[in-house]
């Protein structure tokens, strides 16, 4: 052993000894304040059941497919909540019959699995290039000729808020989000408005009606139509809003709704 490779070995002994004694002097202060245990049982436990939570997502998708006719998925991460007859998924489930998308993004579930899917206001709170994932894990999932639908924040709209001050609809939504999020929101003014819609909510990225057909046109799918908050070409679309309590006059403001489909197989 050379002496530049033996002074690193001893380096790396020594400090290997210094590591062990810091990991070893915090195990003995939790341990004496009560709490090692307790935590370590935890970290464990919380390993175990993210396994288990997993297996049973994939135990729910599976029972869902097998009771369904005509599966729907809704992607619901900003407003998670169950809607009758869908098998709803978010990146982090907030409430029980929710599954979990694996890193945000995947679905553990068999490709062409659903007739239709729903993302809803999910778009946004990721950035272009895990939108873009999620969009083709969509394609993924929907059966050839089925339809996505994409609700997201327009930015045309929060552009528009600062253009323009005597819209009646653009001062009532200011007045609204002004009463419902004050903490966001601090007056009904437009520069508050704004900055926190690029900025809070979870929002990473706010997209234009041209980019969101763009995005869906590369991801592979066809037809992509720009409709309303109410409106659908499927009838079960319609006055579909899941887990939001919101006045359809407002979602309409501030939303931007598109259609697409996945080509029928040839």
């Amino acid at each position: 052993m050379g002496v530049e490779t033996k002074r690193i070995a001893e380096w790396e002994f020594f400090m290997s000894g210094v590591k062990r004694r810091v990991i070893d002097g915090a195990r003995n202060t939790l341990r004496e304040n009560g709490i090692y245990e307790p935590a370590f049982r935890a970290w464990a436990g919380g390993k175990a059941r993210a396994r288990s939570l997993r297996h049973i997502d994939e135990l729910a998708i599976e029972a869902y497919l097998a009771q369904t006719d005509e599966p729907r998925l809704a992607i619901v991460d900003a407003f998670a909540g169950e809607h009758a007859g869908w098998l709803c998924a978010a990146a982090n489930p907030k409430v029980r019959d929710v599954v979990c998308l694996r890193s945000g993004i995947q679905l553990p579930s068999p490709d062409a699995a659903f007739g239709v899917i729903y993302i809803e206001h999910s778009l946004e709170l990721r950035s272009v290039a895990r939108g873009e994932l999620l969009l083709r894990e969509c394609y993924r999932l929907l059966k050839p000729g089925g339809l996505l639908r994409v609700s997201t924040m327009n930015l045309a709209f929060v552009l528009d808020l600062l253009r323009t001050s005597d819209d009646e609809r653009i001062g009532q939504y200011m007045k609204y989000c002004h009463e419902t999020f004050p903490e966001y929101v601090a007056e009904p003014r437009a520069e508050y408005l704004v900055n926190s819609l690029f900025r809070d909510y979870g929002h990473k990225f706010l997209y234009s009606e041209a980019m969101v057909h763009d995005v869906l046109a590369v991801a592979g799918f066809t037809g992509v139509t720009t409709r309303s908050a109410d409106t659908s070409s499927r009838e079960d679309l319609q006055h579909l809003h899941h887990g939001r309590d919101i006045r359809s006059d407002i979602l309409e403001v501030e939303g931007l709704f598109v259609e697409a489909t996945r080509p029928p197989a040839s």
